[in-house]
């Protein structure tokens, strides 16, 4: 049982693989197996194509150099002190054993009538030669994998002797002097193993270190959108289309008298006169429209109907506005020129009169 054992745990752990990422000298990454090491060198299974190839140490980060370099050097303290230690493997135990009886047999030697039957060494199931090939097989491979697996057998094999030892036949015997064995002489050796193996612990590898990348441009903060302040009420006031003015109804035209020759005296004597009555009639007409505004300001205010919406103005109103402006300011000019001229004929007229 115990070679099936070993026999199968070996080809199940070498099935298993052991993928790392790896990082070169530019800082580019790698994931491989470490199946070889050199001195200055170390042999890598790509996983990606499953390819097998050699890299130098000084292609490598400075890390990984660092890490190899020292795993170098607990690996070969550690093969040579496997080679000593395969070495110093314990030979088999041997025991004479005595007849009592028939069927019962001692290691003591009786005082009375002693008969040697024979020497017994450690080979009950091929127990010896068992240990001794699954110690052979340790190497830098399996090392720790192989070492592993006889320190968890030796208890059991230990255990299982020290039950069937316990009394006078060939086989109790036999377990008595495996379990003797197992207990002087191989556990002792076996803890050689494993301070060679604690001594000798491979370094951790360190975590692969990616290639700095470039840092980004700050991108230029974007600027607040600034919302649009509300003009005051006049630029409001004066955005809006101005409202026609109502149409002057036109004047009626003045007909003139015809003008009668008057002495030379008379006009003397009107002369005067002309300056003081234009003054004197204009100002009732000054105040016409005062008395107009008067009058409709008297009157109730009618309720005025909503009003309709206006058209917007076009863009040659004004200039239309204008010169209805200017053709009503020629308009009173002429009007008031024949009410002068209208005034200075009565002024002759009356003049004439009293001559």
């Amino acid at each position: 049982m115990l070679l099936t054992f070993f026999s199968l745990s070996v080809p199940a752990r070498a099935q298993e693989r052991n993928w790392q990422t790896w990082t070169n000298k530019d800082g580019e990454l790698l994931v491989a197996e470490l199946v070889e090491q050199k001195a200055d060198a170390v042999v890598l299974v790509r996983k990606s194509d499953m390819k097998r190839f050699t890299i130098k140490l000084v292609d490598l980060d400075k890390e990984e150099q660092d890490y190899l370099t020292k795993r170098w050097e607990m690996l070969q303290k550690r093969k040579t002190g496997l080679q000593q230690l395969k070495k110093e493997f314990p030979a088999a135990l041997s025991k004479p054993i005595y007849r009592l009886e028939a069927n019962s047999f001692t290691f003591d030697k009786p005082k009375k009538n002693p008969e040697l039957y024979k020497n017994m060494e450690v080979t009950a199931e091929n127990f010896y030669d068992r240990y001794a090939r699954n110690f052979r097989m340790l190497n830098m491979g399996n090392f720790d994998n192989q070492l592993g697996n006889i320190g968890h057998r030796i208890p059991k094999d230990l255990k299982e002797q020290r039950q069937k030892s316990g009394g006078a036949t060939l086989i109790a015997l036999e377990a008595q002097l495996n379990a003797e064995w197992l207990e002087k002489e191989l556990k002792p050796y076996y803890e050689k193993w494993v301070k060679l193996q604690e001594e000798t612990v491979l370094p951790v590898k360190p975590e692969p270190k990616p290639k700095p990348q470039p840092k980004p441009k700050p991108q230029p903060k974007p600027e607040p959108k600034s919302e649009p302040k509300p003009e005051p009420a006049q630029k409001e006031k004066a955005a809006e289309p101005k409202k026609e003015s109502p149409p002057t109804p036109p004047t009626e035209p003045v007909k003139s008298e015809p003008k009668k020759e008057q002495p030379k005296e008379a006009a003397k004597k009107s002369e005067p006169e002309k300056k003081e009555e234009p003054a004197k009639k204009a100002e009732p007409k000054k105040e016409e429209p005062k008395k107009e505004e008067q009058a409709k300001s008297a009157e109730p205010e009618k309720k005025s109907a909503p009003p309709k919406p206006e058209e917007p103005v076009k863009k040659e109103q004004p200039k239309q506005e204008e010169k209805k402006k200017a053709d009503d300011a020629k308009k009173q000019d002429s009007e008031k020129k024949e009410e002068a001229a209208k005034a200075e004929d009565t002024s002759k007229q009356e003049a004439s009169k009293d001559g």
